[in-house]
């Protein structure tokens, strides 16, 4: 332009076919459309001030929610621009705050992200009416626990999916269950698997369980859509007829314990 020169990086379906970085190098600056982008709002535009946690975490929510899908393209295009160097002051998204005092975490939260990392953690969800599916979950849930894994549990119809989303993307296991409603899952669970579809996740592994009066097959059907959705499946599904009973529950508390250990192998 005469006083500023500009990079252009193309960046396609991150997450639309249009999409591209621009890095200004008198400005040391980097514009990234839709990669780093979070939904925080402060007075002062950048993340000076802000909590680091809060921010990283944020940037994992919009993450999850949104190019998720696109993980791979993500990663060849982040390895593509860390080798070019640049020097950066500024990263300007375009959602959410500007990175300032956070470039190098940003990024390396992103490398995180795009490898598909996951920490030693168990995130469970479930919709529940009658309790009986509720009950299968926490006893989950313990079991995990006393192995020594992190443990997110969440009830779907009382969730936002964004938070759900944002904790799936690292987990190392993930359970999900659903009461039997006219012979089909509840729909916020339907809902939600159709959500996962299409992420292709890596490094995961999963359990499928449902509660039951005289149609089991939901926890197959779970089971199904989880393996389509990249979740490998990690041990037979769980289906519960009726009210469970004392040691059922101390049984699906080792089922917890077994893939805890399994994982760890």
């Amino acid at each position: 332009t005469g006083k500023y020169d500009f990079v252009f990086v193309e960046m396609q379906m991150i997450h639309w076919p249009d999409n591209m970085l621009t890095y200004c190098p008198q400005l040391k600056t980097v514009f990234s459309n839709d990669a780093f982008g979070q939904h925080i709002v402060n007075f002062n535009l950048t993340d000076e001030g802000l909590d680091k946690a809060y921010c990283l975490k944020q940037a994992k929510e919009y993450f999850a929610n949104i190019v998720l899908p696109y993980t791979t393209p993500v990663q060849a295009k982040l390895n593509l621009i860390l080798g070019m160097n640049l020097d950066i002051e500024y990263i300007m998204p375009a959602h959410g705050i500007i990175w300032k005092d956070y470039i190098a975490d940003i990024i390396e939260t992103y490398k995180g992200i795009a490898a598909q990392k996951v920490e030693n953690k168990a995130v469970i969800v479930y919709e529940s009416v009658w309790k009986h599916t509720q009950q299968i979950a926490e006893s989950l849930a313990e079991g995990f626990s006393d192995a020594g894994m992190d443990v997110k549990v969440y009830k779907l119809s009382d969730t936002k999916s964004s938070i759900v989303m944002r904790e799936i993307m690292d987990a190392k296991v993930v359970c999900i269950g659903s009461g039997t409603y006219n012979n089909v899952m509840a729909p916020s669970v339907a809902a939600f698997l159709e959500h996962i579809r299409p992420c292709k996740f890596k490094n995961k592994k999963g359990l499928a369980f449902a509660a039951y009066g005289w149609f089991n097959q939901v926890a197959k059907e779970i089971d199904t859509r989880m393996q389509q959705s990249g979740i490998e499946s990690c041990h037979d599904v769980i289906n519960q007829c009726y009210t469970p009973s004392d040691d059922q529950l101390e049984d699906y508390f080792n089922v917890a314990k077994e893939i805890a250990k399994n994982c760890q192998e």
